[in-house]
């Protein structure tokens, strides 16, 4: 998909909590904007800039269920988990 097709649906279904297509697009591009000089490099291209036309991967995933987070916390000097002779 290109970044010009990325319509308000599509920035809704992302929920990052813009009031507008234009305000999330605009996000979006200082935030590739500011990896130009490393994209620059990487494609050989000095000329490259992110837009409409620019190609992007997009992805869109349901969201089922909230899951508890756990912390584990490590000590020093010990293992970030316990071996598999511990494991019951």
């Amino acid at each position: 998909m290109c970044g010009g097709d990325c319509d308000a649906a599509f920035a809704r279904e992302k929920d990052d909590g813009f009031g507008s297509v234009a305000e999330w697009r605009a996000a979006h591009e200082r935030f590739w904007r500011s990896y130009t000089d490393a994209i620059r490099a990487a494609l050989a291209d000095p000329d490259w800039d992110v837009g409409d036309d620019t190609t992007c991967a997009t992805e869109r995933f349901r969201f089922v269920a909230r899951l508890e987070v756990r912390h584990h916390i490590v000590e020093p000097n010990q293992p970030a988990f316990d071996s598999p002779s511990t494991w019951t």
